[in-house]
C-alpha cells in the first residue's frame, strides 16, 4: 500500500492535541503576564506599557488564542470525519460527499475568524517582546526567552498533523486526476489548500518568535514625524498597527509582505538597487525603506513619510530625490 494512502488511514489525535494546546495557552499567558509585571521596573517602562495597552493586549491574546484553537478544533474534527468516510469501504458515495461538503462549510465558516484571532495574538506577542527588549529590558531575566519558547508548544503536533493532512489532500487529488469527480471533492481540495496555507503561515510566525532571524528596528525620519503629528490622533493606533503588522511579515512571510506593499523602483545607475516601499493604509500612504544589517542581526525599517493618497506622488518624488541624489540615471 502506498505510504501516502497509509498515512491517510491514521486518525488525527485531536483530543490529545486540544488538551496540549490548552496547557500551552495557559503557559503562554502566564509567562506573558509575569513578563509584563516583572519588567515594568522603571517609570518609563511602565508608562510605555500603559501607552501600548500591553495588559489589555495580553487579555486579548489569551482570548484570541483560545478562539483560534477552538475554531481550529472544529475544522480538524470536520476534516477527520471526512477522512474517516473516505477510507471506510462500507460508506456509500452519498455519505462520503456529505462529509466532504460539511468539512468545506466548517472550514469556510471558521477560517476568517481564525485569521482575525491569529492577527490579534501575533500583534500582542510581538509588541510585548519589542517592549521587553527596548523599554522594559531587565538584565539577566529569562522571562523573554521563556515566553518565546512557550510559543513553540503551539506547533508541537506539526510532525503529526501536517503529513496526514497532506496525505488526505493527495488522495483527493488522485481522485480528481482520474477524471470526472463530484464537486465536493474539488471544493474540499480548495478548502484544505487554504487551511494548510494559513497553518504554514502560523508555523512560520511561531518560528520567528522562538528563533527570530532578525530583530525588527524602526526609525522615524523627521519628515515622517511631522506628517504623523498632522494626522488626527485617534487614527494613530490603527495606522501604527497596520504599519507594524506589515513590516513584521518580513520576519516570517516575505511573500505576504510583498502582496501588501508596492516596491518603488526609481531609475538608478546600474548596480544600485533601491529598497523603497509604499504601503497603502486606508487613504494614507506610508513610504519606507528596508535594510538588513547581518552584523547587528537587525532589519531596519526607516519610516520616511506618511501622507494622504492625494499627495503621495509629490512626497515620493521628494523622497527619491533626497535618497538617491547622485545615483539617478540622468
Amino acid at each position: 500500500m502506498p505510504e501516502q494512502y497509509s498515512q491517510n488511514e491514521i486518525p488525527l489525535p485531536i483530543e490529545e492535541w486540544a488538551a496540549d494546546m490548552n496547557r500551552a495557552i495557559d503557559q503562554i499567558c502566564d509567562l506573558g503576564r509575569k513578563l509584563l509585571e516583572t519588567h515594568s521596573v522603571t517609570e518609563e517602562a511602565a508608562k510605555i506599557a500603559q501607552e501600548w495597552s500591553l495588559a489589555e493586549r495580553l487579555d486579548q491574546e489569551e482570548s484570541a488564542l483560545r478562539e483560534l484553537f477552538r475554531r481550529a478544533q472544529a475544522i480538524l474534527e470536520s476534516i477527520e470525519n471526512a477522512r474517516v468516510n473516505m477510507v471506510d469501504s462500507s460508506a456509500d458515495a452519498d455519505k462520503r460527499h456529505r462529509a466532504m461538503h460539511a468539512a468545506v462549510d466548517v472550514i469556510h465558516e471558521n477560517l476568517p475568524e481564525i485569521e482575525k484571532a491569529f492577527l490579534v495574538s501575533r500583534h500582542s506577542a510581538l509588541d510585548l517582546l519589542r517592549w521587553a527588549d527596548r523599554s522594559g529590558f531587565v538584565e539577566g531575566s529569562s522571562l523573554p526567552a521563556n515566553y518565546r519558547v512557550s510559543y513553540s508548544e503551539l506547533v508541537a503536533y506539526t510532525p503529526v498533523f501536517k503529513p496526514r493532512l497532506e496525505a488526505m489532500q493527495h488522495e483527493l487529488l488522485r481522485q480528481k486526476d482520474r477524471g470526472h469527480v463530484h464537486e465536493d471533492v474539488r471544493h474540499l481540495i480548495s478548502a484544505l489548500t487554504r487551511y494548510n496555507a494559513l497553518a504554514d503561515s502560523a508555523r512560520a510566525f511561531v518560528k520567528s518568535i522562538v528563533q527570530p532571524p532578525f530583530e525588527l528596528v524602526f526609525h522615524d525620519a523627521q519628515a515622517f514625524r511631522s506628517d504623523w503629528d498632522g494626522i488626527e490622533i485617534d487614527r494613530h493606533g490603527d495606522l501604527a498597527t497596520e504599519i507594524n503588522d506589515c513590516c513584521q511579515l518580513l520576519l516570517y512571510d516575505v511573500g505576504q509582505f510583498h502582496q501588501k506593499v508596492e516596491r518603488v523602483e526609481p531609475e538608478l545607475i546600474p548596480g544600485v538597487d533601491a529598497s523603497l516601499y509604499l504601503l497603502p493604509v486606508e487613504e494614507w500612504r506610508a513610504i519606507f525603506t528596508v535594510d538588513e544589517d547581518p552584523v547587528f542581526h537587525e532589519m531596519r525599517i526607516s519610516l520616511l513619510r506618511i501622507v494622504h493618497e492625494t499627495h503621495y506622488k509629490a512626497a515620493l518624488s521628494d523622497v527619491i530625490r533626497e535618497l538617491y541624489a547622485g545615483w539617478n540615471e540622468s
